[in-house]
């Protein structure tokens, strides 16, 4: 992995301000820690049936994982950060979720 010397400083800025930040850095930055994945929402929720995003973070929390994104193939791969809790989505197979998750060998 490549990485710029700007992102190098803004991490080192952050863990100078602020020392709890160290070992999470350590823990995305290196080899075999873990990783930021883009995996089916079917390994998640049922597909083709009303589901929350709750349901999505509570899935991946069973799994050990943080879910942190889902993106929805309809709307040209539509990236919703964050979405709306209360509001019921209907995944399909080609639906994905963004985690947090240790590393697949």
């Amino acid at each position: 992995m490549v990485i710029s010397p700007n992102v190098v400083s803004a991490q080192l800025a952050q863990i100078a301000r602020q020392n709890v930040l160290g070992p999470i850095y350590r823990e995305l930055l290196s080899a075999g820690g873990v990783e930021i994945s883009l995996r089916p929402a079917g390994d998640y929720v049922a597909l083709n049936t009303d589901c929350h995003y709750n349901d999505l973070i509570y899935s991946a929390q069973h799994k050990l994982e943080i879910a942190l994104v889902l993106r929805l193939a309809r709307n040209n791969g539509e990236v919703l950060l964050n979405p709306p809790r209360d509001k019921a989505w209907r995944l399909s197979g080609d639906d994905r979720v963004i985690v947090l998750a240790q590393q697949l060998h």
